[in-house]
């Protein structure tokens, strides 16, 4: 009931221009280790999206002695002076805090002053004797981007001086940067570059002998007086060795082969150096070196049998401790034994219903190919007794007020929601070679593949029955449908050869009558508008009298990427939510107007005027306030290289790669497993400008993650892909 009253007065409270006023944040109790630092001896501070937690490791049990829920997303904590905290934001500003008796205390925000209509993307952070250095990528719009590196006095730390900054174009990223006799280092993704000790003059010069440029720089570490450098040359990954000279050039030492990808996480201790790493997702692996009389020898290689997307291995007395995202284990000195002494989950957001409760994907890092839904409760903070079993997807989202749809293989699961939480759930076991489900209220579309074809059947859903009503047999390629209200259906025609939707009505009979055809690639969404994807942006389709529709001009929506988070809201008048891949988010009225945008891109409509944010280890509820504003802005066009998130994905048997060029230019389009190693080759050849889509029909290739790589000159964009089979 608090909440509830909160949100009224706020309601009432109503301001004249947009802004976002946040309200509760709610945790999902679950030990995050996004990115940690030790503290004291078994204690841990950790950050993972907006919690910050600290965790103590004390033998086998693990517990949580403070958190706390920012409203910023954080990137990766680093250490300043003393007890002094640094918690980037994962865009632009920095968080102080400090730590004292088991607690984190805030202290301020520094550096928080973006540009207006500029977008920041947080890199790194070093503090090396007093002084402060940033790098960020910065977006002023119209689709550029560089690096800007800054170095900050931070002798006063609350108050930070501009020493000065230099712009690097967007393909030098520094990656990692520290100080060594009176010399400031640089790690990019590329090259090794070193500051002279003027800082006011920010020249950066080459700092390795014959000035080598690898083709990916993964990590760099320095110890005992040597910089430790792992990168890629080629398909082949190695472990570079450098020492220092009296002018503070580097000279290379060394080469080491490393079979397989090293994580970011690395022990230098007692003279032996270790790196974790995997051979692909589910075998992580250690190789350890001893390191004497300034060389690396005694290489060891030991197979782990822990699966997570990353491992970061930590020592702790003679044994060690590995941290995935949500496990914690304990590993003996010869990596034998290992034992999970914490388990935890995290949870994504997939959708809202009812104004109340959130669908959540729950992930762990030990089932990362089991996707579990559960449904949480905003109301009174706590989960309903439900879980979907087996491999389940919410393929298409798209569902009434009351009720959400989980397709199995062989069986679609409908769970109906009401006041009191679960009302019903009932399992439709599937016809044979089913394909798709569609449902509205109680009456089912469901297409079945009949001779390489799709054949859409309705019927009525009796409890767990189905009862036939009558069928209707396209003569054209489909992909799947969508009802838009009880007697007006859509059918896809082929996205990939001819795309384009019909629009038809549904008869008494349930016989279907065309009312229109549309061209072009497309994702509807039941609202009082189509919302149909281009290259550049949305071509809505007015259905508010719904047979006689009528197609709006195409709209362009600034840092367009892919629709992958869409919701929509009613306040009076229709209003639009979604994200680019570049964090931002954007809310716009029924015309895509853009009336407010801030840098977050875990964001979904509660209500008219509410908002969810969800992290996947915390819940934060706030206001829209001004939400009816007339002030209103044009999007600027987007006109640089774009690569969309690969659809579907995951993926089985193909994928559709798309991206969209600027202008006329050669393009090679890479597929590399998980290992680095290129796997398939798409491109390599001259493109026109314009929207290019490409698809991916692996041979023989196992089920994992794949990288997909786009090259244009001088830019490029990855995109993480995932073969389920």
């Amino acid at each position: 009931m608090k909440l509830f009253y909160t949100l009224i007065l706020l309601m009432l409270t109503t301001l004249s221009a947009i802004d976002i006023q946040y309200v509760e944040k709610i945790p999902l109790d679950s030990i995050q280790h996004g990115n940690l630092l030790e503290i004291e001896q078994g204690k841990f501070i950790t950050n993972f999206c907006r919690s910050k937690q600290i965790i103590q490791v004390d033998g086998n049990n693990v517990g949580v002695l403070d958190r706390e829920i920012s409203y910023a997303m954080n990137a990766d904590l680093r250490a300043a002076h003393g007890d002094t905290l640094l918690f980037p934001r994962l865009h632009h500003g920095i968080d102080v805090y400090t730590y004292h008796s088991n607690q984190l205390q805030f202290i301020e925000t520094i550096l928080d002053n973006p540009q207006p209509e500029t977008s920041y993307f947080w890199y790194e952070l070093e503090v090396m004797d007093d002084v402060l250095f940033q790098c960020h990528h910065v977006f002023p719009g119209e689709g550029n981007y560089f690096s800007r590196w800054e170095a900050y006095s931070a002798h006063n730390l609350l108050e930070p001086e501009l020493l000065s900054s230099i712009n690097l174009p967007n393909d030098r990223i520094v990656n990692k940067a520290f100080f060594h006799n009176q010399h400031y280092y640089f790690v990019e993704y590329h090259d090794v570059v070193k500051m002279c000790v003027d800082l006011t003059a920010m020249n950066l010069q080459p700092a390795t002998e014959d000035n080598e440029h690898f083709d990916y720089v993964w990590d760099a570490n320095l110890y005992d007086d040597h910089l430790f450098l792992t990168a890629y040359q080629g398909d082949f990954l190695s472990l570079f060795v450098y020492s220092f000279q009296e002018d503070g050039t580097l000279s290379l030492n060394n080469e080491y082969p490393l079979d397989y990808t090293v994580n970011s996480s690395a022990v230098f201790n007692d003279a032996e150096i270790i790196y974790t790493g995997f051979s692909d997702i589910e075998e992580h692996s250690i190789i350890r070196f001893q390191w004497q009389n300034e060389e690396l020898t005694n290489r060891e290689d030991f197979q782990l049998n822990i699966t997570a997307t990353s491992l970061n291995l930590m020592k702790s007395d003679v044994e060690y401790l590995a941290f995935t995202r949500s496990e914690i284990y304990r590993l003996d000195q010869d990596f034998q034994q290992q034992t999970i002494i914490s388990e935890s989950t995290y949870y994504w957001a997939q959708e809202v219903l009812m104004d109340r409760y959130i669908v959540m994907l729950a992930d762990s890092d030990r089932d990362i190919y089991d996707f579990v839904y559960h449904i949480f409760d905003i109301e009174t903070h706590t989960f309903l007794p439900f879980e979907s079993e087996g491999f389940v997807s919410i393929q298409k989202q798209r569902y009434s007020q009351d009720y959400l749809i989980f397709e199995h293989t062989s069986f679609v699961k409908i769970v109906r929601l009401g006041d009191n939480g679960i009302e019903s759930i009932a399992n439709l076991s599937m016809p044979a070679n089913y394909n798709t489900f569609e449902m509205f209220d109680n009456v089912a579309c469901i297409s079945q593949i009949v001779d390489s074809e799709l054949i859409y059947k309705f019927y009525r859903i009796e409890g767990d029955q189905l009862i036939f009503l009558n069928e209707f047999d396209p003569d054209y390629p489909t992909n799947t449908c969508m009802f838009l209200d009880p007697h007006h259906i859509v059918i896809i025609e082929n996205y990939i050869y001819h795309p384009g939707y019909y629009y038809y009505r549904i008869e008494n009979d349930f016989s279907l009558t065309e009312i229109m055809f549309v061209p072009g690639e497309m994702e509807i969404y039941a609202t009082e508008s189509m919302i149909a994807p281009s290259g550049t942006g949305l071509s809505p389709l007015n259905f508010t009298d719904p047979d006689t529709p009528s197609l709006w001009d195409a709209l362009t929506l600034p840092g367009y990427q892919y629709l992958d988070n869409y919701m929509v809201s009613y306040n009076g008048q229709s209003h639009y939510m979604y994200s680019d891949s570049y964090f931002n988010t954007y809310i716009t009225d029924n015309r895509f107007n853009v009336l407010h945008h801030w840098q977050d891109s875990y964001a979904f409509f509660l209500d008219g005027n509410n908002i969810v944010l969800n992290d996947g280890s915390s819940v934060v509820l706030a206001q829209v306030n001004g939400l009816d504003s007339d002030e209103e802005t044009i999007p600027p066009k987007v006109n640089s290289l774009v690569m969309h998130p690969n659809h579907p994905n995951p993926f089985n048997p193909t994928t559709t790669i798309s991206f969209d060029l600027p202008q006329r230019c050669h393009v090679r389009l890479e597929i590399y497993n998980i290992k680095g190693q290129r796997v398939d080759t798409l491109l390599d050849e001259v493109m026109d400008t314009g929207n290019h889509r490409i698809v991916w029909q692996p041979q023989n290739k196992a089920s994992g993650v794949y990288l997909s790589r786009l090259r244009t000159g001088r830019d490029e964009r990855v995109r993480k892909m995932i073969l389920l089979k």
